[in-house]
């Protein structure tokens, strides 16, 4: 049974979520850099396709995602699905009739670069849950994992991207084989504390609401 942890929102965070060998063996096979793409924030990323895959570790790396967490854990999501509702139904200004959770279909591998700053954000929040699996630096050290900050969901976006450091926020310290998985709501703001000071290992997953209205 996974534990989950309700402040600052709700989450759960396993470390050693993989077997060690396994995590090496992904580092071992990840692409080459030339296949990464670049975002705006100047991070690296790699998408992964289910269907698509022949890597046979990555795509492992997949069904791992998929079926632990998504096919296994969609009981994970159902204490927290009523607040999300509600925010959904304000947003749209609609009721719901029905609805359902679905798997994103292209997790993604993502290297942040040395010197990059991950400030205070909070993801499209309404729609989605994410999963984060932190494998460490690319030189085998560990990695700053995410850190939760405690935000009143009545300040404004701005105030809070001013004012990140004066939150108090949970932080799990450093990892280099862990996972995050937390649910998006209108208080969601995470950062990396500190800026990265080593190529950054990441993978990104997400599942999200499917909704049908009245």
């Amino acid at each position: 049974m996974l534990k989950i942890v309700n402040k600052p929102y709700p989450h759960i965070y396993i470390e050693n979520y993989l077997p060690e060998l396994f995590k090496n063996q992904i580092i071992g096979n990840l692409p080459e850099r030339c296949h990464f793409k670049k975002n705006n924030g100047s991070t690296f990323f790699y998408e992964l396709n289910i269907m698509e895959e022949k890597n046979k570790i990555l795509y492992s790396l997949i069904e791992i995602i998929y079926n632990d967490l998504f096919v296994k854990g969609q009981k994970i999501f159902n204490p927290f699905l009523k607040q999300k509702l509600i925010e959904i139904e304000k947003l749209e200004n609609k009721k719901i009739s029905s609805f359902k959770i679905e798997v994103e279909k292209h997790p993604y591998i993502s290297i942040a670069p040395i010197g990059q700053l991950i400030e205070a954000h909070r993801d499209s929040y309404f729609y989605h849950f994410n999963i984060l699996i932190y494998l460490g630096n690319l030189d085998g050290t560990k990695t700053q994992t995410t850190e939760l900050l405690y935000v009143d969901e009545n300040l404004t976006d701005d105030y809070i991207k001013k004012n990140e450091n004066k939150f108090e926020a949970l932080n799990y310290g450093e990892s280099s084989n862990s996972i995050l998985f937390f649910h998006n709501n209108s208080r969601s703001y995470h950062r990396v504390k500190d800026i990265i000071n080593k190529e950054r290992l990441t993978v990104f997953a997400g599942a999200y609401l499917n909704c049908e209205f009245i």
